[in-house]
């Protein structure tokens, strides 16, 4: 996570300093499949959207001087305003599973769940509830620019999917293996192939 927050940093500066996709050179720019959507890449890659939102939540709560850890009873309270608005924020942002819902009222006091409460605030503007919140998140515009460039710089080597697979695509499992990528620093590099995710079963397979 610090790694591609360090990267995003990176993208972020160059994009205010004026550069932009078409700016990066001719042999990295072949790495860009013929067929890729930002859009779609951004859509299956959600984490990536995820980030530049807490990134900018972060950053709204830094003018008030206030964290995370600045969480009290009262911001609290103030926060857990619908169960629909905190339960969409639990799976959808930060990425929880349904199966692991424990309910509004025991996320909101229960000692146990403090675990799946903290991560919450990272998604949480200070002095809103959980209902505007959700307002911002669902109209939040992504920085695609610094999307598609990050497909260039690591989204490709790490076999990231860019878009969904077609019929027939779906036979080949992305594997760590020397079939499909070679030993590198970060364990593997798989840009000398490209990757669709699957829509019905989730799973990132070889585009042939």
């Amino acid at each position: 996570m610090k790694k591609m927050k360090y990267l995003f940093a990176l993208l972020a500066a160059a994009v205010m300093a004026g550069c932009s996709a078409d700016d990066i050179s001719g042999t990295e720019l072949e790495n860009w499949p013929a067929d890729f959507s930002v859009e779609e890449y951004g859509e299956i890659n959600f984490d990536l959207i995820k980030v530049q939102m807490r990134d900018s939540i972060a950053a709204r709560n830094a003018l008030k001087n206030k964290t995370p850890d600045d969480m009290d009873a009262k911001e609290l309270g103030l926060f857990f305003d619908k169960e629909e608005s905190v339960k969409k924020i639990f799976t959808k942002y930060q990425g929880f599973a349904d199966s692991v819902w424990p309910g509004f009222e025991k996320l909101r006091d229960g000692k146990l769940y403090v675990d799946f409460r903290i991560p919450l605030y990272d998604y949480h503007i200070w002095g809103n509830t959980a209902t505007k919140d959700l307002q911002y998140l669902e109209s939040f515009k992504p920085d695609y620019n610094v999307i598609k460039m990050q497909y260039v710089l690591i989204g490709k080597i790490e076999g990231r999917p860019y878009r969904y697979c077609k019929d027939k695509e779906s036979k080949t499992l992305r594997a760590e293996n020397e079939k499909q990528a070679v030993p590198s620093k970060s364990k593997w590099d798989f840009s000398a192939n490209f990757y669709c995710k699957n829509k019905k079963d989730g799973q990132v397979y070889l585009i042939p």
